[in-house]
């Protein structure tokens, strides 16, 4: 499934008359608010790390993005900026690190990293991506990520939870030791239990407990369940959103949404109804130091 937000602005110009907007700039900037909004009391993008395109108004002809295994690769073409610019994950390992070269690189290229984003998230878990289009803000692109790391104290317990459901993972680090799933631990659905295998097999083991000896000893890289996934539930509230807020000619009352509980009137009401069938999808806890 391709990497993007889960409405478009030609999906919400399909469903909302966005006519009360002057540029096609604005109705964006309109819908991205809404869907950053949603991102946020969600506490995670679904997967979605930044959006990046080439300034049409700086010397160029042409301009793209790919994603490889080692980089994110910029290509500029035509005018005095033409040429490749890699920037590899071992040069910029975080998100930060990776961000702050694209823009100190100073050649039209416009950045924006969304809220839910970590920004010391390994840009090694970008997702494999071709060269992509990205010459004017209409043909921005998405960068996602293909998984997802959390690192907190094993506290000296069995269970080391995480805060969204688990597809598969990929490495657990505990003190600096790379464990072996299913010899070193067991996964469940939001929790990896430490074990001490004591057979020949995975199914002989004894429970163990995660170190203590650190703050974020824990380190675990894994694929959510909820990545590159855009449920209906969320495309429609993200729809009825959109209509709710130019229809109530109020705007969002607050930027806390609590537990949904702080707007007053049928805004709030009409707010909880649309936002209600995501609860699923919402981060329950935040991992610890």
């Amino acid at each position: 499934m391709a990497c993007r937000d889960p409405v478009t602005l030609a999906e919400l110009e399909e469903e909302v008359n966005l006519d009360s907007f002057s540029s096609d700039a604005a109705k964006q900037a309109f819908l991205d608010r809404i869907t950053g909004k949603v991102y946020e009391i969600l506490g995670h993008s679904f997967g979605v790390s930044m959006r990046i395109y080439h300034d049409e108004g700086v010397a160029a002809t042409a301009a793209t993005v790919e994603v490889t295994a080692l980089a994110v690769v910029l290509v500029i073409t035509g005018g005095a900026n033409a040429g490749t610019y890699p920037f590899t994950f071992a040069a910029y390992a975080t998100i930060e690190a990776l961000v702050d070269a694209i823009e100190a690189l100073d050649k039209g290229w416009q950045v924006t990293v969304l809220e839910t984003t970590p920004w010391d998230q390994p840009s090694a878990n970008l997702a494999v991506r071709a060269a992509t289009d990205a010459f004017g803000a209409d043909a921005r692109v998405s960068l996602c990520f293909a998984k997802w790391r959390e690192c907190g104290s094993g506290n000296n317990e069995h269970y080391f939870f995480v805060t969204m459901p688990v597809l598969s993972v990929s490495s657990v680090y505990e003190d600096g030791v790379l464990l072996v799933e299913n010899t070193g631990f067991r996964t469940k659905r939001l929790w990896l239990a430490r074990h001490c295998c004591v057979g020949g097999g995975g199914n002989c083991w004894r429970p163990s407990y995660w170190s203590c000896v650190t703050p974020c000893n824990v380190c675990v890289t894994y694929v959510p369940r909820w990545f590159k996934r855009r449920p209906d539930v969320l495309r429609n509230a993200i729809i009825g959103l959109s209509q709710l807020e130019l229809d109530s000619s109020g705007g969002f009352k607050s930027e806390r949404m609590g537990d949904y509980s702080y707007m007053k009137g049928d805004f709030a009401v009409a707010w909880s109804s649309l936002m209600s069938p995501l609860v699923n999808y919402m981060l329950k806890f935040t991992i610890g130091a």
